[in-house]
């Protein structure tokens, strides 16, 4: 089920992640923990839906456990 990034946005910071928009003006912006990086493009900011298959990737890329993240969102 897709998600507003500001509900995966908090998620994130509750999982010990960072979000911060891209420099350069980009729709996309950076979820970082531990070094590792996943860009998510939200266009309309906190009220953009993203899709499943960004949730799914952004936990696989930052080895966030995907059943404990869609507790928090």
């Amino acid at each position: 089920m897709p998600s507003r990034f500001r509900d995966i946005k908090r998620a994130l910071q509750k999982m010990g992640a960072t979000v911060s928009a891209s420099t350069g003006g980009s729709s996309h912006f950076h979820a970082e923990k531990d070094g590792k990086m996943y860009p998510i493009p939200a266009s309309h900011g906190d009220k953009t839906e993203i899709p499943d298959v960004y949730v799914r990737g952004v936990c696989r890329a930052l080895g966030l456990d995907e059943a404990e993240f869609r507790k928090n969102l």
